[in-house]
């Protein structure tokens, strides 16, 4: 048989790999951002770069792609670069930038000769040795953002504003630098309330907190009502709540402002350590009006002693980093992409102005929300880049902001009078304290219910309890000491006579209350006086107490004796009762009188025991 052959396998060709090659390119500095709008990301518009200044090509990349899944890869490349000056020109494995500035430089990916990407991006180059270096102030970012108090209420359990105290403190503790926030004292500690509350404060034990009243007592209207110590009191306790919260103390020196100020209001804030005041762009149209200063300087404002405060307003960059533009920023690019416009712009800005100027721009949302730390936490690591841009505590820019010109050449200066008014407020619940005091001085010693209805009232202080509520309480803690003050009574009216120059008058006291009270009693006469008068007396509870007053006669006849009862610091309770003292007992005519009427008794108990015994004997006789 012949043998079988086997046909051969044919051969398979693979093609070889195409190379993976970048393309790295300069072009000339740019000056304004607006210049880099088609060149930065990977929406890079390949003809948008212009004026070529040099470039670089590395080949057979391939090897340094790292695959991280089936969508994700990356590839690094590095790319040295010079300046290429006469000394030393550019080498051809370099790029070189000449001068100081911000470049642009487009990178892009072929394979083989096809072109599959561009991305474009900025290089700062900053000046050598022996080149011009201008002296520069950075400018300097900072973070604000405030929960409100709770509207309408004298309590701070608000749920919307423990809920963005909540928000702000996971915020500050995912955002790297430190910020300030203002969270008044019970919605911190109401945020903080729960088992996570330890961590979070350590969390945060780098952000500064400013310190803000414990109750919502307005400056402006605490200046107007003439209580500007009770807002003092208000501030001290504010701190020491907030001290107690965060185991460390809130600043005094930035106050962020969301209430409209007066000029009064401001110099205490001043007073009390206030070193400037921060205004969103529309608060300061509502606040001060007029055309807007710029916001990346103090502008100060005038006060009535001829002192002034600063104000720093918000910088119009902070809507870029609210959660809802975060979102639509990234959804067409990179963190990093976007802040390498967002710091670009600034540093281009700042050196187009001239950077001898001190600069700083308040990062802080129109509603003071917290900023989205997303954004936040890459824009201040690509300033981390340039020295141009210093991010900072609000505090730290006091003594390092220039301020400008009032625009218009005419000074700032807030209205005379702000907020609601508490005078009419104020006169009752001061009518009603000085009540509730002297009801006070009837109770024991030790009592804990003048503590209590002082608290009640300071509540009502708060421009978020309204006149309705605060009538409400007062007239409840009136009716409270009412009832207090009626227990104690003097007896009906009654007539006594006085048998000697000095006596006693019996009293008898009734307390119908369930408590010992203390009153003073206290007598007036025309004809008598008291020697103990005025006394203190405590009272039995449920039962009657007696007493003796002392009394001296001045002169016989009858008078009105006036008895009434007071607490022990000398308020009237209720009226007087009336009495009725006869007097007959005074030497002198009072004697000789009295001794005649018993010689005249005398005569005619004898003139009558005789006729008796004559009438007698004539019976006796007749018997005999």
């Amino acid at each position: 048989m012949p043998s079988a052959t086997t046909a051969p396998a044919p051969t398979a060709t693979v093609p070889p790999l195409r190379t993976l090659t970048v393309d790295v390119a300069n072009f000339a500095a740019i000056t304004d951002i607006n210049d880099a709008e088609e060149l930065l990301g990977g929406r890079a518009t390949p003809g948008a770069f212009q004026d070529n200044i040099d470039g670089v090509r590395i080949t057979d990349v391939r090897a340094a792609v790292e695959v991280v899944d089936t969508n994700t890869a990356f590839l690094t490349v590095t790319v040295p670069t010079d300046v290429g000056d006469d000394s030393k020109p550019s080498g051809p494995d370099s790029l070189e930038f000449p001068t100081p500035g911000v470049y642009p430089v487009r990178v892009q990916v072929l394979i083989g000769d096809d072109l599959i990407g561009t991305h474009g991006t900025l290089v700062e180059r900053r000046p050598g040795v022996g080149e011009i270096n201008r002296l520069t102030k950075p400018v300097q970012l900072a973070i604000v953002t405030a929960a409100e108090r709770p509207p309408e209420t004298g309590s701070n359990s608000d749920a919307a504003a423990t809920q963005r105290a909540r928000d702000i403190l996971a915020a500050a503790a995912q955002i790297d630098p430190p910020l300030l926030a203002s969270i008044p004292p019970g919605v911190l500690t109401a945020a903080l309330d729960g088992a996570a509350g330890d961590d979070i404060v350590e969390e945060v034990k780098d952000d500064e907190f400013v310190a803000l009243s414990d109750i919502n007592l307005d400056v402006s209207s605490a200046v107007e009502a003439g209580i500007g110590y009770r807002y003092t009191q208000a501030l001290e306790r504010g701190e020491e709540i907030i001290t107690t919260a965060l185991s460390r103390p809130p600043t005094r020196v930035v106050r962020i402002v969301d209430t409209a100020l007066s000029a009064p209001g401001a110099q205490l804030l001043r007073t009390l350590g206030v070193r400037y005041l921060v205004m969103t762009p529309n608060r300061y149209d509502d606040f001060v009006g007029g055309e807007r200063p710029d916001t990346d300087r103090f502008v100060n404002v005038e006060l009535p002693d001829g002192g002034t405060l600063p104000i720093l307003l918000t910088d119009p960059i902070s809507k870029e980093f609210s959660p809802e533009q975060t979102d639509a920023t990234l959804a067409t690019s990179t963190e990093t992409e976007w802040a390498i416009r967002a710091v670009a712009a600034i540093v281009l800005d700042h050196r187009s102005q001239g950077r001898t100027i001190r600069r700083s721009k308040l990062i802080g949302l129109d509603d003071l929300a917290p900023p989205d730390p997303r954004l936040i936490n890459a824009f201040v690591a690509m300033a981390t880049t340039t020295p141009d841009i210093d991010v900072v505590a609000p505090t730290a820019l006091v003594g390092t902001t220039d301020t400008q010109r009032p625009p218009g050449g005419d000074p700032l200066v807030l209205p005379d009078v702000a907020g609601p008014d508490l005078t009419v407020r104020l006169a009752t619940i001061e009518a009603t304290t000085l009540s509730l005091i002297s009801t006070a001085s009837m109770l024991d010693d030790g009592d804990e219910r003048l503590a209590i209805w002082l608290e009640q009232l300071d509540v009502l202080f708060s421009n978020g309890v309204s006149d309705a509520t605060a009538t409400a309480v007062i007239e409840e803690v009136v009716a409270d000491a009412n009832n207090i003050r009626s227990a104690a009574t003097l007896p009906d009216p009654f007539t006594f006579t006085l048998t000697g120059r000095s006596d006693n008058i019996p009293l008898r006291l009734t307390n119908d209350s369930d408590e010992r009270l203390k009153v003073m009693v206290q007598l007036t006469s025309s004809k008598l006086t008291f020697p103990d008068n005025s006394q203190i007396v405590s009272l039995r509870a449920n039962d009657s107490t007696d007493i003796l007053m002392p009394v001296q006669a001045r002169s016989n006849g009858t008078s009105a004796v006036s008895v009434q009862l007071l607490t022990p610091v000398g308020e009237p309770l209720g009226d007087p009762v009336s009495l009725t003292a006869r007097v007959n007992s005074l030497t002198g005519l009072g004697q000789a009188l009295t001794g005649g009427l018993l010689l005249t008794l005398g005569v005619w108990w004898f003139t009558n025991w005789r006729k008796r015994q004559t009438q007698a004997k004539p019976a006796d006789a007749t018997a005999r």
